[in-house]
């Protein structure tokens, strides 16, 4: 059996014994139209807070006296997740902290490394994440290397203020650091040598998620950072939701994922379905066990024809079983007249309630129950994937021992 190791001041449990699998744990900054019994369906364990995102949206989100969200105490079934990555066009970064400009009502907010860990306290977060500079995708290394200062002397000042916050706290938090460096091995170094010398609970892997990032640079920015980060520390990948990209960082170690993906396809109409024809194959050997390393990926198309029910984008498959990962588009008329579930076999709310045809209906007709249902399937289908990727890894274990 996979040997457990628990941080002291983290409420969740990671499996390592070296080369075998970690826990994996996901979660996703934005559920829209998902109510806390939806997410609590798809058996996701953490609920990512962005309040970045909260503190701008023109609604102030106030809080009661014993610092929680009005109308929110149902979500503290689940562990809270912070999350604090500024970047965009709406954001002026300066010495004192990150200037947000709200796109709702033009206010603008400023976030200093104090006032973000005031608010990840002031909400009872279970695991914090600092205030950092992420470099634009298309950035030049003397711009990273600005972004690394910058965060670097960011997580100084949020570190101090929450040694002091928490010296009365029964039961403090945990709190990450960010690394950063885009694709650069030594800038990447930097940054991980200036926030080890801090006794942090994890590390998350920053800019490796921009909006056109290159899948070689997100490959880089992992084979230059996992080796420095120390086996018994969670690692936290920012941002990255494709499942053949998670699949991947899975087998170079990564334990913890967030991304907006899974709700933003469903606000789009699109789901992630298995077991169907159109599919990415990821080449390389097994995952699990000593083994653990998918060499590359690939794009593979099916020989056969294919059927009605797959017009579909690329999907996934992985060489430790025959699943088959495809991309479903309610967009379509094709679905208009199914009546199958979203997913053959899957256990999620939607799929054994409904029917392709009648939410193919309710997206058309611009009803949000589309895309909660849509939203609530995407949600388990990835934690059923990692599921399965645990899965994999002990009975790999078993095999080679």
């Amino acid at each position: 059996s996979l040997g457990e190791k628990t941080n002291q001041n983290l409420k969740f449990k990671i499996q390592n014994d070296g080369d075998a699998s970690r826990q994996v744990v996901a979660g996703s900054r934005v559920k829209p139209g998902m109510t806390t019994e939806g997410v609590e369906m798809t058996n996701d364990g953490v609920v990512v807070t962005n309040d970045g995102v909260a503190m701008t949206s023109g609604t102030g989100m106030p809080l009661n006296e014993q610092g929680r969200r009005y109308g929110m105490e149902s979500e503290q079934k689940f562990e809270r997740l912070q999350s604090d990555d500024f970047q965009g066009s709406m954001v002026k970064i300066t010495e004192e902290g990150a200037i947000f400009k709200s796109h709702i009502d033009g206010s603008k907010h400023l976030f200093t490394p104090e006032k973000v860990i005031d608010i990840q306290l002031s909400i009872g977060s279970d695991i914090l994440m600092p205030l950092d500079y992420c470099p634009s995708a298309d950035a030049d290394d003397r711009e990273i290397e600005k972004a690394v200062d910058q965060t670097n002397r960011w997580f100084e000042r949020g570190w101090k203020h929450f040694e002091a916050r928490i010296k009365d706290m029964e039961k403090a938090p945990a709190l990450f650091a960010i690394i950063q460096g885009g694709a650069n091995e030594k800038l990447r170094k930097k940054s991980f040598e200036f926030l080890s010398q801090f006794p942090v609970d994890g590390f998350s892997i920053g800019g490796v998620a921009n909006a056109g990032e290159s899948k070689l640079k997100q490959h880089k920015a992992l084979e230059y950072t996992l080796p420095l980060i120390p086996e018994d520390k969670p690692r936290y990948l920012m941002g990255v939701g494709e499942p053949d990209d998670m699949v991947y960082a899975i087998s170079q170690g990564i334990d913890m994922f967030d991304c907006v993906l899974p709700t933003r396809l469903a606000r789009h109409g699109v789901v992630w379905i298995s077991g169907e024809a159109g599919h990415r194959r990821l080449a390389g050997s097994r995952c699990g066990g000593i083994s653990n390393k998918l060499i590359s990926s690939e794009l593979v198309r099916d020989n056969h024809q294919e059927e009605s029910r797959s017009r579909n984008e690329f999907g996934m498959t992985t060489d430790w079983g025959d699943t088959i990962y495809s991309k479903l588009d309610f967009r379509k008329a094709a679905l208009r007249d199914d009546m199958g579930p979203i997913m053959d076999g899957c256990d999620c709310y939607a799929c054994q309630n409904f029917s392709r045809a009648y939410i193919y209906h309710l997206f058309k007709c611009k009803e949000i129950l589309g895309i909660r249902l849509m939203s609530e399937h995407n949600l388990r289908f990835v934690l059923k994937m990692f599921e399965d990727v645990r899965d994999s890894f002990v009975v790999e274990k078993v095999r080679v021992e």
